[in-house]
Order: structure tokens, then C-alpha cells, then sequence
């Protein structure tokens, strides 16, 4: 297995997690009585939209769409509705947004799939990166998983893992942050 494989693999599962959540709270607002502001019929239908957004995303990740990251950050999603057209996603605090030029103005398959891949990615980072108090188990396990997967020399190191290289010319010249270590809670 690639690496590429695997971080594939780590999205579609994302994806498919992040669906079932939304199928198991549409299942348990089913079962529930009345309640008061917003009732169980809004909060069925928040959870019916982000399903199919959740489900609609997998098809087309499972179909080898590919969100291209751009120099400022920000992504290119090819539009499902219209050919030649490309939204571009961005991220806003904890949320990602599509432009204007997007038809869907609520959460759909385009925020879903960067939702799951940011969540994948962010869960994929190496133990040793998210803690400093990480037990020598978890972190051999860690190790002994990462040695599985063959390396891909022609990927990109440089820009996000997940996705496509971004195009030399559309690099930025200053390094991107890295990301603050996470300490286990006590």
C-alpha cells in the first residue's frame, strides 16, 4: 500500500464515519419526544443535509476527485453541476466555505470532503508530533504502521499530503506554520 492509498483510504473512512454520526443522530431524534427550540423536525433535517453532503463528498472522493490547493491556502473543487467550473474553498476560522461562484450556500459535498480531509489529516499526524508524554506502546505501534506503507517518492512533501502538489509557481515563498504539538490530557 501506498502512502497515497492509505491517506486515501483515511479520508473515504472519515467520510463514512462522519456520515454514520449523522445517521445515528437522525436515528435518535426519531425515537425522541417533542422538544422545545429547534424542534426535532429541524434538527432531522440539519442532519439529513450534512448526511448527503457527507455521502455525496465519498462518491466523489471514491470517483478521484481531488481538491487542488492553491498558493494562498485555499482550494479548487471542480463543480459537479457544471462542467469546466471549479469553486474555490476556504478556510474560515474552524469552517470551510465556498465562493459565491458555489450554487450550494449551506453545507454540502464540498466543505464535507475538506471537513474529512482536514480531520483525517489532522488524526494522521504522527503520535510523536501530537504529544509529548506518548507512551512507548502506542508509539512503536504508530512506527510499525507508518513502516507499511511504502513510501512514494514522486509525492509531494512539501504542501499537504492529501492532495495533489501545488504547482511550483504557485507556492509561497515563506514556509507554512507547523503545526503546535497537542498535549495529552491528564
Amino acid at each position: 500500500m501506498t502512502h497515497d492509498d492509505a491517506q486515501a483510504l483515511l479520508v473515504s473512512a472519515k467520510l463514512e464515519e462522519l456520515a454514520q454520526h449523522c445517521a445515528d443522530q437522525i436515528a435518535d431524534l426519531e425515537r425522541q419526544p417533542a422538544q422545545g427550540h429547534p424542534d426535532v423536525k429541524a434538527e432531522r433535517h440539519f442532519f439529513t443535509a450534512q448526511l448527503k453532503a457527507f455521502n455525496k463528498a465519498l462518491e466523489h472522493w471514491s470517483r478521484g476527485v481531488r481538491p487542488q490547493q492553491l498558493g494562498s491556502g485555499a482550494y479548487l473543487i471542480p463543480s459537479a453541476s457544471r462542467a469546466g467550473v471549479a469553486h474555490r474553498v476556504v478556510r474560515t476560522g474552524h469552517f470551510w466555505i465556498c465562493d459565491p461562484t458555489c450554487e450550494a450556500h449551506a453545507f454540502h459535498w464540498h466543505t464535507a470532503l475538506m471537513t474529512a480531509i482536514d480531520l483525517a489529516q489532522t488524526e494522521a499526524e504522527p503520535v510523536a508530533e501530537r504529544s509529548q508524554d506518548v507512551d512507548r506502546a502506542e508509539l512503536d505501534a504508530w512506527l510499525m504502521f507508518d513502516q507499511m506503507i511504502e513510501p512514494d517518492p514522486a509525492a509531494d512533501r512539501v504542501g499537504d499530503p492529501f492532495l495533489p502538489p501545488v504547482p511550483q509557481a504557485l507556492q509561497r515563498p515563506q514556509a507554512r506554520p507547523a503545526r503546535p504539538a497537542l498535549r495529552r490530557a491528564a
